[in-house]
């Protein structure tokens, strides 16, 4: 929903048109719109709040979320998406070990292949949404992510997804990084147990397929 700003015409965003293209569309009797997990009047996760996720299915089903198991999904890079349109959601846990004494900002970083692909992409760290990278639109590549959404003595889930916005074409995809900004000696401690503040995957989760 929702209108561009323009000087003329208001063009309007979101679904104008879906067609049915399978062979047994003739069979189809009807939609199932979904949105975020949880109950309309209750959060599913009070933590993160209710703008840390949105609507996509592995939003719903927790997969940005410590503790999901992963195990029996295939490797794969988001530096090469599919070459059909769709969403693909990618996720590796990552150590830091932080030296004690230091105050030190970190950013992520996420840069496209080409750089204007049409692709849109939505950074997560320990469940958190962190970061909407959108090439072709707005050029933010960098995402500073603060203690205690970041583990700095610890493991660190990364989850990213990917949509790819066209169909075929050129191969494109999205390199993710990270990188120091600032390390200072400072008193100030960012090393603690941020468990609390990254409540983890449940079974409540499946309700939402």
């Amino acid at each position: 929903s929702g209108h561009d700003e323009t000087s003329e015409a208001l063009n309007p965003r979101g679904i104008n048109n879906a067609t049915l293209i399978s062979s047994s569309a003739k069979n189809f009797t009807s939609w199932k719109v979904t949105g975020t997990a949880g109950k309309p009047d209750t959060a599913i996760d009070p933590v993160r709040g209710i703008l840390s996720e949105g609507g996509l299915y592995a939003e719903r089903l927790g997969w940005h979320l410590p503790g999901f198991d992963d195990s029996e999904w295939s490797s794969a890079s988001p530096r090469n998406v599919s070459s059909s349109a769709g969403v693909t959601f990618y996720r590796t846990t990552v150590p830091l070990a932080i030296p004690t004494g230091l105050d030190v900002a970190i950013s992520f970083t996420l840069n496209a292949s080409p750089s204007n692909a049409a692709l849109r992409a939505l950074l997560f760290v320990n469940g958190y949404q962190y970061g909407r990278f959108s090439p072709w639109i707005g050029n933010q590549v960098e995402f500073p992510v603060p203690p205690g959404i970041l583990n700095y003595d610890g493991d660190n889930v990364i989850g990213l997804s990917v949509w790819r916005q066209e169909e075929g074409g050129e191969s494109m995809g999205v390199d993710v990084g990270w990188k120091v900004t600032g390390a200072f000696a400072s008193s100030f401690e960012p090393i603690f147990d941020a468990t609390y503040l990254q409540p983890g995957w449940t079974e409540e989760r499946l309700q939402y397929a």
